[in-house]
């Protein structure tokens, strides 16, 4: 027996047909023994002919109970003579983000369906069930059930063009956040090489950085957003400044303060909820310029509203 199976139960699940997933262990999608996205492979069908139409649906479990979510792999594909002459199977793949959106341990289904006449898909029967068209023929219902990991992603942000003082209503796009200057903000925020000597920590911050307060000091506070990309359950990154420190504000979804802290300069930050709720954004308040840099975020690929 898997010894994967004594810690969870197996889900409900069709287990007659699992060979679409190349990664399979011992009836598992079990995304820590992968890299990457899951890889498929569908098997042609006997009367393939170019010209037909192809859709390729993954469907998962949410973690409320009957509410799915959907995943195409392929979409009104129309096949090529290539693939039709050519008897290896389609190689395709489902993509890691989006397996890692869906409730650990339920059950994956892929559909794969085929107009063989060509013709265009008619709107489905019912799209909170399935997306398929609804007079494309099902060839394929292929099973798995699911072990998830969150997704760990980093930025140092050396990959990105040079900004300085820029004003209120501003904003610094990364691949992993957007670092915003509100417009009722004042000014100002950049993204830079860290050159101060209060600043500099090798290991930590070097090289270019999200710079706060960036313009001439001020008396007054001035704030400033890291929108993230994704709901995270943790987040890490270093701070520095000029300064003392900064207060830090931790939002989670409906605009909840998680929690709010005072840091100093030269500090790793790290966040992450004790009751598991997403940290969305991170407003920070502070007096003096400051740097922040090498950024990690763990989520289980759910965007977050930006």
């Amino acid at each position: 027996m898997d010894e994967r199976s004594s810690e969870v139960p197996l889900p409900e699940a069709d287990q007659g047909t699992t060979s679409a997933f190349c990664d399979l262990t011992g009836g598992w999608l079990d995304m820590r023994t992968f890299p990457g996205n899951a890889r498929l492979a569908l098997p042609k069908w006997p009367n393939i002919n170019a010209g037909q139409r192809l859709w390729v649906l993954a469907r998962g479990n949410e973690y409320q109970v009957k509410n799915y979510r959907f995943e195409w792999v392929l979409e009104d594909h129309v096949v090529t003579a290539e693939e039709a002459e050519n008897e290896s199977d389609f190689k395709l793949e489902l993509s890691r983000h989006w397996l890692a959106g869906c409730e650990e341990c339920s059950c994956v289904i892929l559909k794969v369906a085929v107009t063989l006449d060509g013709a265009p898909g008619t709107p489905p029967v019912d799209p909170k069930i399935s997306l398929l068209p609804e007079n494309a023929l099902e060839l394929l219902h292929a099973t798995a059930n699911l072990r998830v990991i969150e997704i760990e992603e980093s930025d140092d942000f050396e990959n990105y063009p040079v900004k300085e003082y820029l004003g209120p209503g501003s904003i610094i796009e990364t691949r992993l956040l957007k670092f915003e200057l509100p417009k009722d903000f004042i000014k100002g925020i950049g993204l830079h090489v860290v050159r101060t000597d209060a600043e500099i920590t090798p290991g930590m911050l070097e090289g270019n950085a999200l710079a706060l307060c960036c313009g001439k000091p001020i008396s007054a506070l001035r704030k400033a957003r890291l929108v993230l990309k994704w709901k995270c359950s943790r987040i890490r990154f270093a701070y520095a400044t000029t300064g003392e420190g900064a207060t830090f504000r931790f939002i989670g979804e409906g605009d909840l303060l998680l929690e709010e802290r005072w840091v100093t300069s030269r500090t790793w930050v790290h966040f992450h909820d004790v009751q598991c709720r997403p940290v969305c954004r991170v407003e920070v308040e502070s007096l003096e310029h400051g740097s922040i840099d090498n950024l990690t975020v763990k989520h289980r690929g759910k965007l977050n509203p930006m």
